[in-house]
């Protein structure tokens, strides 16, 4: 079993929500009791939830077969990870590693998909708006195709936020043409 501290930090906060609506729920109960103990009926239903909830290895499958899929990508398995993720991808709810493994999985025609760049921006595109950084990468690398510059800037920008490591050269590449740009300038100004 796992602890609720072994938990992701995104979940933590929702395990010590539940333990105040807990005590909560035990002071109000308490107040409509002749002996001030809280009436077991009322307190168990909600007390094994939260224990349900903190001590639970489960997770979505949506979660844990878009994450299998990643896992499968990286280890250059594409028709596993393809086999993994296009249920959610094709009903929309897979998570943002899902779109993203799809959308590298049908750019490179991998996993005998044929090579479709509108779908895989799409894709990445779904990814980016959950935030994901290498979604965002190569969303922003679409729109740079397309010379959407603005949007593809916020979205390495995005990404670079992340530490996504390549995203963080071309932000760095960006400023030193711009400097340069604005060197050349001057340097035309004074001639």
């Amino acid at each position: 079993m796992m602890s609720a501290w072994k938990r992701e930090p995104s979940e933590r906060p929702k395990a010590a929500e539940i333990s105040i609506m807990l005590l909560q729920k035990r002071d109000e109960i308490s107040n409509f009791t002749e002996e001030g103990d809280p009436a077991p009926s009322a307190v168990e239903p909600a007390k094994n939830d939260a224990l349900e909830f903190c001590l639970s290895d489960e997770e979505p499958e949506t979660k844990r077969k878009c994450r299998d899929a990643k896992k499968f990508f990286d280890e250059s398995r594409f028709e596993d990870a393809w086999v993994a993720v296009k249920p959610f991808v094709d009903s929309n709810e897979a998570t943002a590693e899902g779109y993203y493994c799809a959308a590298m999985i049908v750019q490179n025609g991998n996993a005998k998909q044929e090579k479709d760049a509108a779908k895989a921006r799409e894709w990445f595109k779904m990814a980016a708006d959950q935030g994901h950084p290498e979604g965002q990468y190569w969303y922003a690398r679409h729109l740079e195709g397309s010379g959407e510059r603005d949007e593809a800037f916020k979205n390495f920008l995005g990404s670079a936020e992340q530490w996504y490591r390549p995203a963080i050269t071309v932000i760095i590449q960006a400023f030193k043409e711009e400097m340069l740009g604005q060197k050349k300038n001057i340097v035309k100004v004074k001639d």
